[in-house]
């Protein structure tokens, strides 16, 4: 279940859940493409404005590196951050471009956003082998390791890491030392799947 932004949230919050559900992915699909930068939890946390602490709700306001990198998978633009009144975000999204675009005046250019590979630009074609074996518009991900220049056996591995990845950060805390199965496994008892 997504979640919902919260009515005293920052103006940021709004617009990266925006950009978020506009580019296809969901709050763990855009967090495991920050290859750790941001927890799927933190994500939620941003776009809501609040998250829990020992019990009790508070705000929560990204950082202006995370919530640059959050900007950049998502596509919001530095002039979009400086009119959600995030000028410091803005800087250091202008700084991630001016390295991605090759320098400029302030300076030579320095290497690519590692998180750029990952994300890709969130356009892709329709018409290649990826939409095949991953037809879903919600698996954007999947489609990116599937073009990359890997061997099969390559991809489907980190396809299948990147589903583990999703499914960790979907699962409710403690399910695993509580005794209970994880989603999709055999439940050992019954031999039955679980829900």
């Amino acid at each position: 279940m997504e979640p919902e932004t919260a009515a005293g949230a920052p103006p940021e919050a709004r617009l990266v859940r925006t950009a978020r559900l506009a580019a296809g992915m969901t709050a763990a699909q855009a967090a495991v493409a920050t290859n750790g930068a941001v927890s799927a939890t933190y994500w939620r946390d941003v776009e809501r404005g609040r998250g829990g602490r020992r019990g009790q709700q508070v705000p929560v306001r990204a950082s202006a590196r995370l919530l640059a990198v959050m900007a950049r998978l998502t596509g919001v633009t530095p002039e979009q951050l400086d009119g959600a009144q995030r000028e410091d975000a803005a800087r250091v999204l202008r700084e991630i471009q001016r390295r991605e675009d090759g320098g400029g005046p302030e300076g030579p250019p320095v290497p690519r956003n590692p998180f750029a590979s990952v994300a890709g630009e969130f356009s892709e074609p329709e018409d290649d082998f990826a939409w095949v074996v991953f037809p879903d518009p919600a698996d954007r991900l999947f489609r990116m390791i599937w073009r990359k220049p890997y061997t099969e056996k390559e991809r489907v591995r980190r396809v299948d890491e990147l589903r583990k990845a999703i499914r960790r950060s979907l699962e409710p805390p403690g399910r695993e030392s509580a005794g209970l199965p994880a989603p999709g496994g055999n439940d050992p008892g019954t031999g039955l799947n679980s829900p």
